[in-house]
């Protein structure tokens, strides 16, 4: 080819036409992939910035899926508290239908006085040593006894106790329970059980019961015992003793509440429900009730994170146990007991309901961010490389002209030649 020879005119216009075609084909290739900027040749910088925030954008986008999953996982947790919630409202709903029935334990409570028809109080007023008058504040002389016998049927180590408390001047009713309760005889030293509960209600009575089931007695002694001692401690005992002196009750025995026994037992059954729905409140894999951590990342470098850290919330978890029936709630103070500790379960369990749900909204928060910020990516990329289809498409109107107008400019110029070569026909 090197060796034709062009005019300048065909030259010149062949040299536009191939111009011409250059263009529409890059024109065409835009049209196409939509993109004005397809490789690192047409465009170094934009190609290279565009990859980047393209890159960015993909790595994000993964990381959405993960931060799905993330809440998902805390909000399976938090179904599972919310269950685990109506089942300990359920224990409370039985345990407080168990306190309307008899407790048919060893018990002596104070009664209610005939006249006022209200409970005898007048051992939380004040001292009871000092005046010798029966029925009064200060009845007893110091030096006065209380024993207290029981037996404990379940603990062989314990097959009777006793233990005696003397009155001091000062001592008050509720010196006196103190006194009953922190006994070293009166508490297993290793289980932290108490067998003899003293208490002085809301009503003012005097309550002293065995919550073990076993047999209560109890023998008032020593010098300054006032005639009806154990009235002037009790008031009219609630129930009535048949066998009772004025300074012995004699042994009270104890019976079982079938009733309060089934409560007990749906109690037991409850705390089973419980841990198995603490081991199934898992997603994908991981368990917040059962003590694994989820880590939920929120960058594609992993330098911005939220660790949500697990419980352990079955029934141990919680503060739940199968020793808080061992009696088969056959005591008010048993039950009572175990109410405090489901009240106290449903504090623990909201607080980190409360916990979940902040970890929940910063999720949450993060999720919504993110989408935001893979949208600004793509966006920022698509305007480096993307073409404006509306101009391609004029551009390649106009080079179509210019390739035909070129053309034609290109047949003129050969007629020039052509009429040289009609000189020699």
């Amino acid at each position: 080819m090197n060796d034709i020879v062009l005019s300048k005119g065909i030259r010149s216009n062949l040299l536009s036409l191939q111009s011409a075609a250059e263009m529409q084909d890059k024109t065409q290739v835009r049209l196409s992939t939509g993109r004005k900027i397809n490789s690192a040749l047409d465009d170094p910088l934009n190609y290279f910035q565009s990859e980047g925030l393209s890159t960015r954008s993909r790595d994000l986008s993964r990381l959405l899926d993960n931060m799905g999953l993330g809440i998902k996982t805390i909000e399976a947790a938090d179904n599972g508290l919310k269950a685990i919630t109506r089942m300990v409202e359920q224990m409370q709903a039985g345990l407080r239908t168990a306190l309307n029935s008899t407790a048919s334990n060893a018990k002596l409570a104070s009664g209610m006085d005939p006249v006022t028809k209200r409970a005898v109080d007048y051992l939380t007023n004040g001292n009871l040593v000092g005046s010798s008058a029966v029925g009064a504040p200060g009845a007893f002389a110091a030096g006065a006894t209380l024993q207290v016998n029981f037996t404990v049927p379940s603990n062989p180590a314990v097959p009777a106790g006793t233990f005696t408390i003397t009155f001091t001047n000062p001592m008050t009713a509720q010196d006196l329970v103190d006194q009953i309760n922190t006994n070293a005889a009166n508490n297993n030293a290793t289980t932290g059980e108490r067998y003899v509960n003293a208490s002085i209600d809301a009503g003012g009575r005097l309550i002293v019961d065995n919550t073990t089931n076993g047999s209560l007695r109890l023998v008032l002694g020593g010098t300054g015992v006032p005639p009806n001692s154990l009235n002037t401690l009790f008031g009219t005992f609630e129930p009535p003793l048949p066998t009772s002196t004025a300074t012995d009750t004699g042994v009270i025995s104890a019976v079982t509440n079938s009733t309060r026994a089934k409560f007990a037992e749906q109690y037991n059954d409850i705390l089973t429900q419980i841990n198995f729905a603490a081991k199934d409140a898992g997603y994908n894999g991981t368990n917040l009730l059962y003590g694994q951590t989820l880590d939920m990342i929120f960058n594609e470098d992993a330098t911005t994170r939220m660790i949500v850290r697990g419980v352990v919330f079955d029934s141990a978890g919680i503060g739940l146990s199968l020793n808080d029936t061992r009696r088969n709630m056959q005591s008010d103070t048993e039950i009572n007991a175990a109410l405090t500790k489901l009240g106290d379960s449903i504090k623990l369990i909201r607080a980190q309901q409360a916990t979940f749900g902040a970890n929940n909204t910063v999720a949450t928060t993060r999720q919504e961010f993110t989408k935001e910020a893979v949208k600004l990516l793509k966006i920022g990329s698509d305007n480096l490389v993307v073409a404006d289809l509306n101009e391609e498409g004029a551009n390649l109107l106009a080079l179509q002209t210019r390739q035909q107008l070129s053309t034609q400019a290109l047949s003129l110029a050969s007629q020039s030649d052509q009429a040289v070569l009609r000189l020699f026909s």
